[in-house]
């Protein structure tokens, strides 16, 4: 029995050390970018702060582990692509011929979805969001929102609305392979 199972335990390791290896190597390459990166998350929070209002680093490591952070997250994104594709890779041998052929169009549509889940709370969620959280009680208190939780909290939001967005991807592939119809999906819907 477990013997069967060795090449597809094999093929998953290879696969995630690959893409584990890109995610590093584009962290590298992030950290070496981060503040123009950071300067960019800042963006919405720093219009929604109070004139003359900046943020602050409440510990003296925060900064520092901000820009890993900063750097880790974006190389995640600037690795979607090879994940995407180690992603099908793994799942391919399983697949008939007709359906190996929607590499590209995985690919390219899920890292599109991310990245549209990402800007839609980038330029959306975001802004409102943090109008409201920061004008919600600014009678009683002033704030100062420190970095490294502006980033964490920033971070989650993107990556939470990016994974979000991946569901009619999912939903569309799983539908071309035959594993859900619209049937089950009216079934399956509340």
């Amino acid at each position: 029995m477990f013997d069967d199972l060795k090449p597809h335990i094999a093929d998953l390791r290879k696969r995630l050390i690959i893409s584990s290896i890109t995610v590093v190597v584009m962290f590298f390459v992030c950290f070496s970018f981060y503040e123009p990166i950071l300067q960019w998350m800042m963006v919405p929070a720093e219009a929604a702060l109070p004139k003359n209002s900046q943020m602050v680093a409440v510990e003296i490591q925060e900064t520092f582990f901000t820009a890993l952070k900063v750097a880790f997250f974006a190389g995640f994104v600037f690795s979607l692509p090879v994940i995407f594709w180690q992603l099908w890779l793994f799942l391919a041998p399983g697949l008939y011929e007709h359906e190996k052929k929607l590499v590209i169009p995985f690919v390219f549509f899920a890292t599109l979805m991310f990245l549209m889940g990402a800007s839609f709370a980038y330029y959306i969620v975001v802004p409102v969001g943090f109008n409201f959280l920061i004008a919600f009680g600014s009678t009683v208190v002033t704030v100062l929102p420190s970095i490294g939780a502006y980033v964490t909290f920033f971070t989650k939001l993107l990556f939470g609305f990016g994974l979000s967005f991946e569901l009619p991807v999912i939903t569309f592939f799983l539908a071309k392979i035959g594993l859900v119809d619209d049937k089950m999906l009216k079934d399956f819907f509340r």
